[in-house]
């Protein structure tokens, strides 16, 4: 007979800050308050590529909603009134940049996204691999000729 041997590893999560996920699974759950979304995302690139983060929110998708925020802002785009959204069906697979925060309990760190953001246009249209809002922002300046902590030049009139 032979015996089983596991090996321990610890438990990883993304860094604060903001990263680019794929929604991978959506989970509606009953919670003490009443139903919820859980969105398992995976991050896409940078350091932390291929860890686990998650968004909860209740299920409810009235105008102040956090789970409806986060929806618009993965889809941008605004939800029309008596519009029917599935979830599940409608966000599996889709990319957004996550602001990830970390918290600590009894010596274990988790990590959490607190809100999501579109992908930059930059990204969709050149197939750039921008991992996170930050690297977005640096590419657009850089390709209008601005160097970030620089005041833009004014314009020579005189010419």
């Amino acid at each position: 007979m032979t015996e089983d041997v596991l090996t321990a590893s610890d438990y990883e999560v993304p860094g604060p800050g903001q990263h680019r996920v794929r929604i991978e699974e959506v989970e509606k759950r009953d919670g003490r308050f009443g139903p919820y979304y859980r969105l398992g995302t995976k991050v896409i690139g940078g350091e932390f590529d291929g860890l686990w983060v998650s968004f909860v929110a209740s299920a409810k998708l009235s105008p102040a909603a956090k789970l409806r925020i986060a929806i618009e802002n993965i889809l941008d785009r605004k939800l029309r009134k008596g519009e029917k959204f599935s979830p599940k069906r409608d966000l599996v697979g889709l990319e957004a940049i996550a602001e990830v925060s970390n918290t600590t309990e009894d010596e274990r760190t988790y990590a959490n996204i607190d809100q999501f953001f579109p992908l930059p246009p930059e990204h969709e249209e050149n197939g750039a691999n921008v991992t996170n809002l930050r690297e977005a922002q640096k590419a657009a300046s850089e390709a209008s000729g601005y160097v970030e902590g620089e005041e833009e030049p004014l314009p020579d009139y005189n010419e």
